[in-house]
């Protein structure tokens, strides 16, 4: 058994069974992992709320035959839930990075990407993440002349040229590349493209 730690984000948290929680954790060490916590989901424990979707922690994880435990933690960055399409981008983020990237295969360029998306959650930092992990994930469409730019050093510049609703079209692109890919929906962006008209004058 050996003990390591590292830097991770929190992709989701589930009830698995009676008093047990499954934790997708995308480490900088590992790759995405799987954790499972027990007393998680119970109004007192241990845990202190922590682990959930959109939070960086620094992880102190037990390696073991059949997976990881976690042995300590500390906050790094908790995300707001106070906008609710701020979370909805947020969610997008996490769902399509769970969705894409393998099991225990560590990427610490994507890791970083992920991070700074997080941390600047945004319209424009969603954008610029998703090219990063379509390419990350091979399946990145050189031939497509506006998403191209996003890979690039003055990606900033580019962007800021893009109303809100070129960025969300570029987003729907991005998306659909990433749903082709896996098979299936990204589901918070459906919620997402249904409640953004609702409130636009937020961004």
């Amino acid at each position: 058994m050996s003990n390591s730690k590292t830097k991770s984000v929190v992709f989701d948290n589930r009830r698995w069974v009676e008093n047990k929680n499954r934790v997708i954790l995308f480490t900088e060490a590992f790759g995405k992992i799987s954790v499972y916590l027990t007393g998680y989901g119970k109004p007192v424990n241990h845990w202190g709320g922590v682990f959930e979707g959109g939070n960086i922690l620094d992880v102190a994880l037990l390696k073991r035959r059949h997976g990881y435990i976690v042995s300590g933690w500390r906050k790094v960055f908790l995300g707001d839930d106070g906008d609710f399409l701020l979370f909805l981008i947020r969610q997008i983020i996490l769902e399509a990075t769970c969705e894409v990237v393998p099991f225990e295969e560590p990427n610490g360029n994507l890791f970083k990407w992920a991070v700074w998306a997080l941390k600047n959650c945004s319209l424009f930092s969603a954008c610029v993440y998703l090219s990063r992990l379509i390419y990350s994930g091979g399946f990145f469409d050189f031939t497509h002349s506006a998403i191209l730019p996003i890979l690039r050093k003055n990606f900033r510049e580019y962007l800021s040229e893009k109303s809100e609703d070129e960025i969300i079209s570029l987003m729907r692109y991005q998306v659909k590349s990433i749903e082709n890919f896996i098979g299936r929906e990204i589901r918070s962006f459906r919620i997402f493209s249904e409640e953004f008209p609702k409130a636009k004058q937020v961004f």
